[in-house]
């Protein structure tokens, strides 16, 4: 859930970006957010059939690779809910 917070700082930086606005800055939170609410259980499962260190690297990993096109992406709420559905791969591991 860290991810959030940080998001959160630039939401001033994506509402001034051209064509951005305040639904767009809604929206990178909300796709994760929403995402990741709706999928952590799914991640949970996962965790528990492979084993809490192969779903927490499963969801690290594909978080890394789901945070760099969202970094490059200059329409963000596009590449939010992979972050939320990786995220969800990842969180429940640390709580085992």
């Amino acid at each position: 859930m860290l991810d959030t917070p940080v998001v959160n700082v630039a939401l001033p930086a994506i509402e001034q970006t051209p064509g951005g606005g305040v639904a767009d800055a809604q929206w990178v939170v909300d796709a994760y957010t929403l995402t990741f609410g709706a999928l952590v259980l799914s991640g949970g499962r996962v965790s528990d059939r492979l084993g809490a260190s192969v779903g927490h690297g499963i969801g690290a990993a594909g978080f890394a690779l789901s945070s760099a096109p969202c970094a490059m992406d200059r329409r963000p709420p596009r590449c939010r809910p992979l972050g939320g559905h990786e995220a969800c791969e990842c969180w429940p591991s640390r709580r085992a």
